[in-house]
Order: C-alpha cells, then sequence, then structure tokens
C-alpha cells in the first residue's frame, strides 16, 4: 500500500511517514522471511541439495517484494535476511528536515556501525 501512495501522491506531506512506514514493515519482515527460507533450506538439505547460502541468495519470496521495489540482502555472517533501507535513504534524500528523517538516520546509523 505505501508503493501505491509513493507512486500515486509523490508530492504529498504524508509522504515522510510512508516512506517511514515502508522501512519499518520491511524491518518487521525480516524474521518471518529468514524463518521461512531456514525451513525451505532444510526440506532442500535434506532432499541432497547442499547450497544453502545460495539458495537464501535466490529465495523466491524475495521476488515479490524486488517488484515493489524492497530489497533484501542475505547476510551470511548473521544467517539472516538484512532490509537494505532504500525507502530510508529515499526519506533523508527527500524530506531531510522532517522529524521521519531524524528516525529514519537513526535507523541506517544502525545499518552500518
Amino acid at each position: 500500500m505505501c508503493g501505491i501512495f509513493a507512486t500515486l501522491f509523490p508530492h504529498s506531506k504524508l509522504l515522510p511517514k510512508v516512506l517511514l512506514e515502508t522501512g519499518q514493515t520491511a524491518e518487521a519482515e525480516v524474521p518471518a522471511l529468514t524463518r521461512r527460507a531456514e525451513r525451505r533450506v532444510g526440506t532442500r538439505l535434506a532432499a541432497g541439495n547442499s547450497d544453502a547460502d545460495g539458495y537464501f541468495e535466490n529465495d523466491p519470496v524475495l521476488d515479490r517484494y524486488n517488484r515493489l521495489g524492497v530489497v533484501f540482502r542475505y547476510e551470511e555472517a548473521e544467517k539472516t535476511y538484512r532490509y537494505d533501507g532504500a525507502a530510508y535513504r529515499k526519506l533523508v534524500l527527500r524530506f531531510p528536515k522532517s522529524p521521519e528523517a531524524a528516525l529514519a538516520r537513526e535507523k541506517l546509523a544502525a545499518f552500518h556501525p
């Protein structure tokens, strides 16, 4: 819904809130995406496919999010997905003085300490 709003109303004064919500929702999806992929990888490993990391990077569910402009990256060291933060970056660039941009900066700082 946020993507549709941003497309239809690119000059709305509500757009900073929409971009922030997009980022927060994407971050909230990370645990569910990771659990789902772990279950499917377990099934694939049991069937003899030993390329678990390749599966995480090419999980078909990610295509659905990619079409919406929400990108997740697989962090091999942590064995989890991570939202790439595009909505936060867009928010900070387009609306740098908004209160939402301050929250977005905090989120982005946590991505790259």
